[in-house]
């Protein structure tokens, strides 16, 4: 009786880091493509994501995340930081090596336009209402999360402090 085995290699091909997107200020999507090397090497089963500094949400212990998808979100990252981002492919063989090794600032541009006072109105001696209208400037800007308004002279109530 002939009988064939199969011995399974680890991935030969690293994955390619193509993106980066921030979502909001504290989170960011980072997806990759990853080609087979042929056709008798064994399916990836799994992606490891090699983060420094690591996530503060506890995510990524020790740094390191895995997923089955060719992205992952990152969330709770600092601001205006930089992280090195590696990823690499795992079968069942093992792992195989680790992309070239990106660095990435989390940082996300200040609003660009400027919200249009559209109306006022006074609800009575004491007070007044003020709505607005907003628009964003174009899909890759981040939503804003809140409006500051500055009032001259400050209500005496102290509910807008220094304006």
């Amino acid at each position: 009786e002939n009988c064939t085995i199969y011995i399974a290699n680890p991935p030969s091909n690293v994955p390619i880091i193509m993106t980066s997107s921030v979502i909001n200020c504290h989170s960011m999507n980072v997806s990759w493509l990853h080609y087979e090397s042929n056709a008798d090497e064994i399916s990836v089963e799994k992606f490891m994501i090699d983060v420094e500094p690591p996530p503060e949400d506890g995510s990524c212990k020790g740094g390191t995340c895995n997923t089955t998808n060719d992205f992952y979100i990152l969330t709770e990252l600092k601001y205006n930081v930089s992280y090195s981002i590696g990823v690499k492919a795992i079968n069942c063989a093992g792992n195989g090596n680790y992309s070239n090794k990106e660095i990435k600032v989390l940082s996300v541009d200040p609003p660009s336009n400027v919200p249009i006072i559209m109306t006022s109105s006074v609800i009575n001696c004491h007070s007044v209402n003020v709505s607005w209208l907003y628009y964003e400037s174009n899909d890759d800007e981040i939503s804003v999360e809140k409006f500051m308004i500055d009032v001259e002279p400050p209500p005496e109530d102290g509910s807008c402090k220094g304006g």
